[in-house]
């Protein structure tokens, strides 16, 4: 049995022929996975912040004055 290998390169590329349409009849579905990967969503990042801080985050959503996504970093 051969192993196939896939790597980010690829299904970029797969989801750019998705979003241009080179690949006709893909299922609703497959283009949240797509769009984003091809580059055409981009998600708006309000703050970021270290997981030390996740109340502090917390109280950036709850006063509803974030623009964007509120990241918390866990590393």
């Amino acid at each position: 049995m051969v192993a196939k290998v896939v790597t980010v390169e690829l299904l970029t590329e797969i989801a750019k022929m998705i979003v241009d349409g080179t690949i006709p009849f893909v299922p609703v579905s497959h283009l949240f996975i797509a769009y984003p990967c091809a580059g055409k969503v981009k998600p708006v990042i309000d703050s970021v912040y270290k997981f030390d801080d996740v109340y502090s985050a917390y109280d950036k959503l709850m006063t509803e004055h974030a623009r964007g996504k509120v990241v918390i970093e866990v590393v």
